[in-house]
């Protein structure tokens, strides 16, 4: 039962910074578009995309990355139904795989999007993600949530 109680812990003091880091995330958004001239983006720093990081194929598939986003489709399809690697190494290889892609799309996804939507300004830039980080912190909370629940029954 502690343990329990301590997975609803950390779910809820997740779901706390998400909704502080979305917050913050939207006023910034909403200064930048009350009438101040759009900010360029500038070359070589676009920042970190979550969102691109956390859903990496659908995000992937939607900005014109189709054999790329189908490629982490099957991997994805072929870790969950036992095709890939199992036991320790198998559990290795896939969080270091996963980890990597999630550094990858996170430090390019801003510039991948600019480039597939042709972006003129930071500000759209951010607007256009936004649904995404939403999403992806979505996905990333519900699935703690089912493991914190599932693993202490």
């Amino acid at each position: 039962m502690p343990y329990l109680i301590a997975a609803y812990l950390v779910v809820f003091l997740v779901l706390g910074l998400y909704g502080i880091y979305l917050q913050h995330e939207r006023t910034l958004l909403q200064r930048a578009l009350d009438g101040r001239p759009p900010t360029p983006i500038p070359a070589g720093n676009f920042g970190f995309n979550l969102g691109a990081a956390l859903v990496s194929p659908l995000w992937l598939l939607l900005h014109g990355r189709l054999f790329l986003g189908g490629i982490l489709v099957l991997v994805n399809v072929a870790s969950r139904f036992g095709i890939a690697p199992t036991g320790s190494l198998g559990l290795a290889v896939e969080i270091a795989f996963s980890l990597i892609l999630f550094l990858y799309f996170g430090i390019n996804g801003n510039r991948i999007a600019a480039e597939f939507h042709h972006h003129q300004s930071r500000e759209q830039l951010k607007a256009q993600q936004f649904p995404w980080l939403v999403l992806g912190l979505g996905i990333t909370t519900l699935a703690y949530y089912m493991l914190a629940v599932f693993a202490f029954l």
